[in-house]
């Protein structure tokens, strides 16, 4: 399995390399891209569990739950639901 850069790494990356300007400038884009990038790493996540759960008790279901359906559940209430 490829290692993958965690949301926070790639924060914080993008932070020490980025001008005082830049910072400025993109601060907000920055936590949005941030922010999107956990969102998917977190169903990717999500996602592989759930596979890895059926193929391993040798399950078949008719309806799986949708990754972007247990993230909104799941961060509803949370900032995580503003991306």
């Amino acid at each position: 399995m490829q290692k993958q850069q965690t949301a926070v790494d790639w924060l914080h990356e993008t932070f020490a390399k980025a001008t005082k300007t830049e910072l400025k400038d993109n601060v907000n884009l920055f936590f949005k891209q941030a922010k999107e990038m956990e969102k998917q790493q977190i169903r990717f996540a999500y996602m592989q569990g759930q596979d890895a759960i059926l193929e391993k008790f040798n399950l078949t279901i008719n309806r799986r739950v949708n990754s972007l359906d247990y993230y909104n559940t799941t961060f509803k209430n949370n900032n995580h639901a503003n991306s």
